[in-house]
């Protein structure tokens, strides 16, 4: 096999070594991006053609400490999550890469006994 080139006889090697690694990392990488509304309007058999970004909800403010309720990670960073989360003892799960753009539990949800949140970046 004389007219092989480097990329040739390496393509299968790194196509192996990838679908490993993705095997391996079985997280989600981007999850549902429908809005409630577009939800309810699947589900009744319409389709949104155009809308305009909605307004961010409004958290109402929970009384208590801040130590007590989820703090907001959207803008942050990974490394600033992490380091947010390591002061309040929460434990963090990541999905993407980027900044956060969503989280589950919702900025202001009250902590329980076991903390844990579900942060999604995005680019």
């Amino acid at each position: 096999q004389r007219d092989k080139w480097g990329g040739v006889a390496a393509a299968p090697v790194f196509k192996n070594i990838g679908e490993q690694i993705v095997t391996c990392f079985r997280t989600p990488l981007r999850r549902d991006t429908l809005t409630p509304r577009e939800t309810e309007l699947n589900e009744t058999g319409l389709k949104l053609v155009s809308a305009s970004p909605a307004a961010p909800e409004q958290i109402p403010p929970i009384s208590g400490d801040a130590e007590s309720v989820m703090p907001d990670f959207h803008g942050m960073t990974i490394r600033d999550v992490l380091r947010k989360a390591r002061k309040m003892d929460i434990e963090i799960k990541i999905a993407g890469s980027g900044w956060a753009a969503d989280q589950e539990p919702s900025a202001g949800t009250p902590i329980g006994d076991f903390p844990s949140c579900k942060v999604f970046f995005e680019n």
